[in-house]
């Protein structure tokens, strides 16, 4: 069983393709949290239940991050229940603290990262609308050196799409040995 803990609506970035936008309020609260790790505990099972971080930008709420991962700590030692957590990130807040500390270093990472310069700052801007390209460069060297079987999730789109080849070859080349490619379907193609 999967239980996604939508954390946050806001974000950092202002992608173009984003359906999650406005980015502001939806702000999960430490005790809905627990109630949704409760009712996931019970209906788990003998499942082990996975836990997803996702938001807007769930780094954002790193430290509600803390307060789940430390709960399924004690909920695990207590009943025995297996878990495991996933948090999906432009990784723009994605820091060695995160990647090596004894508790948020157990969530596998998945990198939302668009290919070649021209594919993701086409598309994954910030609130000034620059592309933030360039400051993923040391955060996936990051990633890989701690986690080299994160993913890279690249997302096409109309515009992008003559980029498509050249983005997977880019991202394989960094070290990327899983990609996670989809389409942008809310736009007509």
């Amino acid at each position: 069983m999967h239980l996604t803990l939508h954390l946050t609506a806001r974000c950092n970035l202002r992608c173009r393709y984003c359906y999650a936008a406005p980015h502001e309020g939806g702000e999960m609260t430490w005790e809905t949290a627990r109630a949704a790790i409760d009712f996931g505990v019970k209906t788990a099972g003998e499942e082990s239940l996975g836990v997803i971080f996702f938001g807007g930008e769930p780094l954002l709420k790193v430290a509600l991050m803390r307060q789940v991962l430390e709960y399924c700590g004690r909920v695990a030692a207590e009943t025995g229940q297996l878990f495991h957590f996933k948090v999906t990130t432009n990784g723009l807040l994605l820091d060695e603290e995160f990647l090596t500390d004894g508790l948020t270093s157990q969530v596998f990472v998945a990198l939302s990262h668009d290919g070649v310069p021209a594919a993701h700052d086409a598309q994954r801007v910030d609130g000034q609308g620059r592309g933030s390209f360039d400051r993923l460069l040391k955060v996936t060297e990051l990633l890989l050196r701690y986690k080299p079987y994160a993913p890279a999730m690249l997302v096409t789109t109309p515009e992008t799409v003559g980029d498509y080849a050249a983005s997977v070859k880019y991202l394989f080349g960094r070290g990327f040995r899983y990609l996670i490619c989809s389409l942008n379907y809310g736009v007509e193609w």
